[in-house]
């Protein structure tokens, strides 16, 4: 089955038209024709008009009044009353799953609407908006001249049924106290127990919620002072089960047993009286054992309390944990964009080297092209090369053949300075004896006698 809408049920003057204003204010549609303020609600019922008008009319079918605290008559939902929701469905919420009904007559009446909701295919959250039984007394007292144990029996009344109605469905109890002073946190408690999401959650929702709450409106507080009366005494038990979470679904049905002592409570409050004191020995006795209950119910808070603690230093520890991971995200994030921004330029540095690639092979295919060119000249010039060694080859034997003939010219010529050396003495010699024969008086006479002759 899904999970469609939310009611939110409570007993008359116990703050239930301002949840509705805060489901309203949290994106929750009530649909438009709603029934206007008056001076007793200033602020506004947040209450359908058809919505309001159907209950009425099947209070009317079983016969009794909104502020009668004798037990609903258990009759089946006649089809009238299907057909009639069904329509004020379709017409009001158009298929929406996001609805909220508010109306505390639908209280007394859940066996028929549950009924109803199932043929639908619907199962509603819940939100259960509790008060303290004084503070509604007192209210109705004013408001609507109710003596003061019929507006006990009726709060316990309503109390109960609901307890009866709602077992084993998604249900969250919030108390008046809570709403007015943090709507807010009440807003999100609801959600997290009910497990929906509110459509206008943001930042402003908070300020939205704080600006529906009016602290001036609440014109009663308990004096929680102890009583006498044990009709007060047994609301005021019930109240402290319920506003502080204690009394789960799955432990209701004990105290549902207990409608037997007020199942005959009559209209009349004289008659009333008369009733509650004849049921007052086994009120006292049911109220001890509800005392006994909270006794165990506070030793179990008391484990429950310790439990939350380990679980609050667990959580300290475990944000801490989240806070050391963040940051190790937030590095790594850091640590990605700077791998990001490095394989971005290494990208661009392989486009480039690729680029270059393609220049060098077609380098390299010049390259070998040249070398290809070059190997034919070097063909050419190692045949040159061929050519010239041999060149080489027989200059080099001309040569050695020079250098022999050098030699032999050189000793030759050695044989030749040594002779005209031998002559050179040899003329010398002479010349010295010429010049010894010139300086004769022999030679004299004879060049005298010559010259004498050619003259």
């Amino acid at each position: 089955m899904t999970r469609h809408g939310l009611l939110v049920l409570g007993m008359h003057r116990s703050g239930t038209s301002l949840v509705a204003r805060m489901m309203m204010e949290a994106g929750l549609t009530l649909g438009s024709d709603l029934i206007p303020p008056s001076h007793d609600n200033p602020a506004g019922f947040f209450e359908h008009k058809e919505v309001v008008a159907l209950n009425d009319r099947v209070l009317e079918h079983l016969g009794i009044r909104w502020d009668s605290p004798c037990l609903v008559p258990e009759q089946p939902a006649p089809e009238w009353f299907f057909s009639t929701a069904a329509d004020i469905w379709s017409r009001v919420f158009a298929g929406s799953d996001h609805w909220c009904v508010k109306d505390p007559r639908m209280m007394r009446l859940l066996p028929w609407w549950f009924a109803f909701f199932q043929h639908m295919n619907m199962e509603p959250g819940i939100v259960w908006v509790v008060r303290h039984p004084d503070e509604v007394a007192q209210s109705l007292i004013k408001r609507n001249n109710m003596d003061l144990q019929t507006a006990y029996a009726l709060w316990i009344r309503s109390q109960i049924e609901c307890m009866q109605a709602t077992r084993a469905r998604a249900t969250t109890v919030v108390t008046y106290d809570e709403v007015i002073l943090n709507p807010f946190r009440t807003a999100k408690r609801i959600a997290s127990t009910l497990k929906i999401h509110w459509p206008h959650e943001g930042q402003d929702l908070k300020q939205k919620l704080i600006g529906a709450v009016d602290p001036s409106l609440r014109h009663h507080q308990s004096a929680k002072g102890h009583s006498e009366d044990p009709f007060e005494r047994w609301a005021i038990q019930l109240f402290d089960l319920l506003a502080t979470g204690t009394m789960d679904p799955s432990s209701w049905q004990p105290h549902i047993s207990t409608l037997t002592l007020i199942d005959q409570f009559p209209v009349s409050a004289d008659t009333a009286n008369r009733a509650l004191r004849a049921q007052n020995q086994s009120l006292n006795q049911f109220i001890d054992r509800l005392v006994k209950d909270k006794e165990t119910l506070d030793e179990f808070a008391i484990r429950k309390d310790r439990e939350i603690h380990q679980f609050k230093l667990q959580e300290s520890e475990l944000r801490k944990e989240i806070r050391r991971l963040t940051d190790m995200v937030a590095n790594l994030d850091k640590d990605l964009t700077d791998v990001s921004e490095r394989s971005r330029v290494l990208s661009q540095q392989v486009v480039d080297l690729e680029a270059m690639g393609n220049q060098l092979r077609e380098q390299l295919s010049e390259a070998e092209l040249l070398r290809q060119s070059e190997s034919i000249n070097l063909g050419r010039v190692n045949m040159e090369l061929g050519r010239l060694s041999s060149q080489l080859d027989e200059s080099r034997n001309e040569y050695d053949q020079l250098m022999r003939q050098n030699k032999h010219h050189e000793e030759a010529l050695a044989d030749l300075t040594r002779e005209r050396d031998a002559l050179q003495r040899e003329l010398e010699r002479i010349q010295t004896n010429l010049d010894k024969v010139m300086q004769s008086k022999s030679f004299r006479a004879l060049s005298y006698f010559i010259k004498f002759k050619l003259e």
